[in-house]
């Protein structure tokens, strides 16, 4: 058992030279073995997540040959491009030390929601539902490649006192510390053995071993402790929290262990209500002065289901909204047509009048009053016809609405809104889970980073603009829960469209 005591030295003539410590089951590198696993169960939990919600796994599928490759791509460029002396093409080697997680969700995250934004105007699913079946689930890959991190020896925290570490097994706290750099005493073969032949080199390390805190470990743990928080916790804080509750407004429509009222119920007494899928009741013998009857109950789940994700509201109501959205879409596209045909018409008119007067003036001298008397005039009708123009584009956009129109979405989306939840249940809305992976994650990466050394942190030899951009990606985190759960629903909603049911 290795001790405080122990030197640099004294650990490498037991161990050995620690290049090949980096491999798992002494064969392969461990950072890929953990970086496979963790991609391969991502993308399992993801594909469930898929199939929970009903949508089609086509588009995931395609996904994995778009954002896996350039994923490690970017991990492995962004990770290793600041390391001194990195020759370039090593920039590729993602199987070596060096990779950074932030580079691969520039380039992994980007292209996946480009590619799921593209695909979602045909499917008509919402990018925040692809999203939500994704991103949070990418917290346990991360886990357990954190787990290859710790293997490849690549980044420890803060200095601390061996005893502190008697929690942890053998095998990781005795190579919990920073391998001296000894580049430049040339060793070849067991030099271990022949200390004595390179000079200086056993002062340079007859010096007591300094660990630190397996930081990786921590942050393993934190992510598999954020996932469950929030695939179990905020996923379901509507259920819940919600007031009022369906059996409180309908005790005989769900019948079940959390109603006070109703436990079960004679099917002759369930209420009943239109919903997308059929709800599966649960069949209990009840015993009376009779016999016995069979009663129905409904799970927490499948209340819900009936109550809201699966609820079909009226058709009369559904049909009126979808022909008001069909004929506003319809009046904005014959306005933007009359918007392009009127600037087209006078560039024509503007491109006519200049050449008309420039022939009636070529022949003139600039100083005659013919002249001067046509530059006017032409000046005159360009400006009259500008008017004209401008008059009718704002006559256009008084109807369609300028460019500000994206952004304030369809004017008809709180009304689908509440006509899918016309007893305003408390719900956990598409998108929200995207930024609470965003929010919990930087939480624990900041934390984490005051750990690190400078030439470790996400920004390299740079904490304050390292603490700044990491701040703005949190904040960022924020804007999307908040956009989510209190914007997206009554702004920019669609008539067909899956959101966490579907409009």
């Amino acid at each position: 058992m290795l001790g405080t005591s122990k030197t640099y030295l004294e650990w490498f003539q037991q161990n050995g030279d620690p290049s090949g410590e980096r491999v798992f089951f002494g064969v392969i590198p461990a950072y890929p073995v953990f970086m496979f696993i963790g991609v391969a169960v991502t993308i399992i939990i993801a594909a469930i997540r898929f199939k929970q919600k009903g949508v089609p796994l086509r588009e995931l599928e395609l996904a994995i040959f778009i954002t896996i490759p350039l994923g490690i791509l970017g991990a492995s460029i962004f990770g290793k491009a600041f390391i001194p002396h990195m020759v370039w093409y090593k920039a590729f080697f993602f199987w070596e030390p060096g990779m950074s997680l932030f580079g691969c969700l520039l380039l992994g995250m980007s292209s996946g929601f480009g590619w799921f934004y593209i695909r979602s105007k045909k499917t008509q699913i919402s990018m925040w539902v692809y999203a939500d079946c994704i991103i949070p689930h990418i917290l346990i890959g991360q886990a357990i490649g954190r787990w290859g991190n710790l293997f490849n020896h690549e980044i420890l925290g803060d200095p601390i006192a061996y005893e502190q570490l008697g929690w942890l097994p053998e095998a990781i706290k005795n190579k919990l510390f920073y391998f001296p750099n000894l580049t430049d005493f040339n060793l070849v073969g067991d030099w271990w053995n022949n200390i004595d032949s390179f000079s200086g080199l056993r002062d340079f390390l007859n010096k007591p071993i300094q660990y630190h805190q397996p930081i990786f470990l921590y942050e393993s743990i934190a992510n598999l402790g954020l996932w469950v928080v929030i695939v179990f916790g905020v996923d379901n804080l509507g259920r819940i929290f919600s007031k009022p509750k369906p059996w409180d407004l309908q005790p005989k429509a769900y019948p079940g262990w959390y109603n006070r009222q109703c436990k079960s119920l004679q099917e002759k007494d369930l209420i009943d209500v239109q919903t997308q899928l059929p709800i599966r009741y649960k069949n209990i013998k009840i015993k009376t002065e009779s016999g016995e009857s069979l009663e129905l109950k409904l799970g927490f789940f499948q209340a819900w289901n009936k109550a809201y994700y699966w609820y079909v509201p009226d058709s009369v109501q559904s049909k009126d909204i979808e022909d008001r959205e069909t004929e506003w879409r319809n009046s904005v596209d014959q306005g933007l047509k009359k918007l392009n045909k009127i600037k087209v018409d006078h560039q024509i008119k503007i491109k006519k009048t200049n050449e008309n007067y420039e022939n009636k003036m070529r022949s003139l001298d600039k100083n005659h009053q013919k002249y001067q008397q046509l530059l006017n005039e032409k000046k005159t009708n360009i400006q009259s016809e500008k008017n004209k123009y401008l008059n009718q584009k704002q006559e256009i956009t008084n109807v369609i609405g300028t460019w500000s129109r994206k952004i304030k979405g369809n004017p008809l989306s709180k009304e689908l809104a509440t006509l899918h939840n016309p007893n305003k249940y408390f719900v956990i809305y598409s998108g929200v889970l995207t930024g609470c992976y965003v929010v919990g994650y930087l939480l624990i990466r900041i934390i984490l980073e005051t750990q690190r050394r400078p030439e470790e942190l996400f920004i390299q030899n740079s904490l304050v603009v390292d603490f700044i951009i990491l701040s703005l990606i949190l904040v960022g985190g924020i804007i999307i829960i908040l956009l989510a759960q209190f914007v997206a629903p009554y702004r920019y909603r669609e008539v067909h469209w899956l959101y966490e049911k579907s409009y």
